[in-house]
């Protein structure tokens, strides 16, 4: 999550997902306005689609929905590999992908502040979205690298660290066979396409063949040069499977 201060829309510009995405690369000119932000939703609509009332969809059920999608891709790639020896590894984001933000978010009458967010990422009060550490520990167990990419800055490392601990996520394996990735600035892209693109670049130069790449926004799956200009065509970092969850409460173009 990254924006200016005290911008109410604009910067947590709400992106009513419906029912999460799984779907496999298609070519560049079915994906075009991907990284477009709808239309402003008020807050008590997405507080009902969070809490499944009032006929506005279920959040939930729908993460859920996307993410037992997932699961089935793992297996499915574990048992039919391209090549004797495949290194598989899966990607997944922080915010509101891996842990979720809702009581911040509600807590702040939907209005995101860079300062605000900071401070509450330091109190390490985050709960796990559950279909998520369900398929991180099922990599896991299956020895498939897990790879934790977030905007989070550096600096805050030791909270994000001790809250994904707690909310159950394995951290010390993750780090031993995979890895957890914040930005630090300025060597850094500041936009977050080109930042996370760059980090799963990284991974596959490794050899690792990515499969899984799971994000509640665009720009976390999406492929970019370090200047955010979106890349075309078949692109080995950006993953075999692009895994979008439903995030009703705010968009990152």
């Amino acid at each position: 999550m990254v924006g200016s201060p005290n911008s109410r829309v604009s910067v947590i510009a709400f992106f009513i997902a419906g029912l999460g995405v799984l779907f496999s690369g298609a070519s560049a000119g079915d994906e075009r306005g991907n990284l477009l932000c709808a239309a402003p939703q008020e807050p008590k609509a997405l507080q009902a689609y969070h809490d499944c009332t009032d006929g506005a969809g279920c959040y939930p059920k729908e993460q859920a929905f996307v993410l037992d999608g997932a699961m089935r891709y793992l297996d499915y790639r574990l048992e039919h590999p391209n090549r004797s020896g495949e290194r598989l590894a899966i990607v997944v984001d922080i915010d509101d992908t891996a842990l979720s933000n809702w009581v911040y978010i509600r807590e702040t009458d939907f209005v995101y502040n860079r300062s605000t967010i900071m401070e509450w990422w330091k109190k390490e009060q985050d709960p796990a979205i559950p279909g998520t550490l369900a398929l991180v520990q099922h990599a896991m167990e299956r020895n498939v690298a897990v790879f934790l990419i977030s905007g989070r800055p550096e600096a805050i490392r030791k909270y994000t660290e001790e809250n994904l601990q707690v909310a159950g996520y394995p951290v010390a394996s993750i780090k031993a066979t995979g890895g957890i990735f914040l930005k630090a600035a300025p060597g850094d892209p500041d936009n977050p396409c080109g930042f996370k693109s760059l980090r799963r670049r990284g991974i596959a130069e490794k050899g690792f063949t990515i499969i899984l790449n799971v994000g509640d926004q665009y720009s976390d799956l999406e492929s970019c040069d370090p200047a955010g200009r979106r890349l075309t065509g078949t692109i080995s970092f950006r993953g075999e499977r692009l895994v979008k969850l439903p995030n009703p409460f705010y968009c990152i173009p």
